[in-house]
């Protein structure tokens, strides 16, 4: 099923306000959208966090690009 943005966005809003989430959470949240996913483990991926391996999991992508980046792919959309 797929959610709208807008959707995805306010639950993640709602998500960040709280003081203990996990990536995992995120990661519930940001598996609605398929676009945001693709921009986030292309962002995980590219040559300017130099990792060695290819990151294949959200939650991976979260902790390599950092919440605050994050927050910045999701807002964009």
């Amino acid at each position: 099923m797929l959610h709208p943005q807008s959707v995805v966005v306010g639950e993640f809003l709602e998500l960040s306000k709280k003081e203990y989430i996990s990536g995992r959470d995120f990661e519930r949240v940001i598996i609605k959208d398929q676009a945001l996913v693709s921009r986030l483990l292309k962002t995980a991926n590219s040559s300017f966090y130099g990792k060695s391996g290819s990151v294949n999991s959200i939650t991976d992508a979260i902790v390599m690009i950092g919440l605050d980046n994050v927050k910045k792919i999701v807002y964009a959309v």
